[in-house]
């Protein structure tokens, strides 16, 4: 038997504007790249929008993606497992980090000061996430500024990530993919969204 089914929508992803702007001219909609802040969000919705329009499209049916870094009432230690470690391996990424740091708007000599550690510097351009420890990764953050994590990621207790997860709906987030957290630790959260639900 053939079923006649649409096709499914196509979604590319993408966190810099030319990309973004491909995916307003010619697919259904966009998956931004984990840790852009909801300003980002907003700066890359923004791009979707121009591009969309420019392209004759309405932009209202170019659907945006937030992927958006949670660690939800989890342990200090799960928490910067699930954040600090994988934002450490994504922001050492010649190319990637650069754009994750344009696109929030980020000082981009705070991102050279951040690769220029030690623990980088001698990997010689391989990916760190493939060749440091999650320990490793986690003592790399604090090469970081303070405030680029809390801007770019939802962690702490339920009411504080889903007020952070608000954040980028607002700044035009259709959908949300929540990223790091794995299995169970994302429970609280949906508990919390389903007491809400039947409140």
């Amino acid at each position: 038997m053939t079923l006649d089914l649409p096709p499914p929508p196509l979604l590319l992803a993408a966190v810099g504007p030319k990309t973004i702007a491909l995916a307003s001219r010619y697919y259904d909609g966009v998956i931004l790249h984990p840790f852009l802040t909801p300003e980002g969000v907003r700066r890359s919705r923004a791009t979707l929008c121009e591009a969309a329009d420019a392209a004759g499209r309405d932009p209202d049916t170019v659907r945006c993606n937030a992927t958006v870094a949670v660690a939800p009432a989890v342990s200090p230690e799960r928490e910067q497992l699930a954040i600090h470690a994988r934002a450490a391996g994504y922001l050492s990424v010649p190319g990637l980090g650069d754009a994750i740091a344009r696109a929030n708007g980020w000082n981009e000599s705070d991102l050279a000061a951040y690769r220029s550690q030690k623990a980088l510097t001698d990997l010689g351009g391989l990916p760190a996430d493939k060749h440091l420890t999650r320990r490793q990764l986690i003592d790399l953050c604090d090469g970081l500024p303070s405030s680029w994590l809390p801007s770019s990621s939802a962690a702490g207790d339920v009411g504080t990530v889903e007020a952070k997860l608000s954040e980028y709906v607002k700044a035009g987030a259709d959908e949300l993919i929540l990223h790091c957290a794995v299995g169970g630790e994302l429970a609280p959260l949906a508990e919390h969204y389903r007491s809400r639900a039947e409140a």
